[in-house]
């Protein structure tokens, strides 16, 4: 596993990648401590099947849909 701070890992994160995509880690430290670290991409343990929950989710009968609200919650205007 390879170590670097962030200065360094920003100025070789083509490098970094590359190794990466060969399956090497990177760990990346600021000031020694570690804040991130870099794998290679597993993939989507499973893919996911539209309409899986279909029939698993129910509302309440009382349930009032105000899309403004909803909006509002996700911060869209």
């Amino acid at each position: 596993m390879l170590r670097k701070n962030v200065s360094e890992a920003k100025a070789q994160l083509s490098r970094l990648i590359a190794l990466t995509e060969k399956g090497v880690e990177t760990l990346i430290t600021r000031a020694g401590k570690p804040v991130a670290r870099l794998v290679p991409f597993a993939g989507v343990s499973h893919p996911r099947k539209p309409g899986a929950l279909r029939a698993k989710i129910r509302f309440k009968k009382n349930f009032e849909f105000d899309p403004a609200e909803l909006k509002g919650l996700f911060g869209i205007q």
